[in-house]
């Protein structure tokens, strides 16, 4: 267990991801504490991209930010500041991303569980998951309603 220093506040798991290359994406609300992102990169010994999310509504990375096999992104760029979203589409190829409709994003599309191809998800345009199956992936749409 590594413990942050004293004054450096990391939000939790719902805050960063790693991709399948190994990058942790980390990402903070508003007036982010990027210390600790870099701490938590140098505790893992591993590459990391710091985001910034423009609204406490995606307070959590895990609401607008899924990393998919290939490479591939699922993602909601409205949720981020202008940079972050910038540094993402400079990062990740257009092909490779697929941005969420504002609805998708209200109801969680991004924050899906991932077990090899197979992805569970709250809710999903019929665009959405034909953009995913086209890319090897098995979507499967499993309702929360009280989400």
């Amino acid at each position: 267990v590594e413990a942050l220093p004293d004054g450096v506040a990391f939000g939790g798991a719902a805050d960063a991801c790693f991709d399948e290359e190994g990058v942790l994406w980390v990402a903070y609300a508003p007036d982010p504490d990027q210390a600790a992102h870099w701490r938590i990169a140098d505790i893992l010994s591993c590459e990391m991209r710091s985001l910034t999310l423009n609204s406490r509504l995606f307070g959590n990375l895990e609401r607008c930010f899924r990393p998919l096999p290939g490479g591939h992104l699922l993602w909601y760029p409205a949720a981020f500041d202008p940079a972050s979203e910038d540094s993402v589409r400079a990062l990740v190829p257009e092909k490779r991303r697929w941005a969420v409709s504002p609805e998708e994003a209200d109801r969680l599309a991004c924050a899906s569980l991932l077990a090899g191809r197979n992805l569970l998800m709250p809710y999903a345009s019929e665009p959405t998951l034909v953009w995913l199956r086209e890319r090897g992936l098995m979507p499967e749409v499993v309702p929360m309603p009280e989400m």
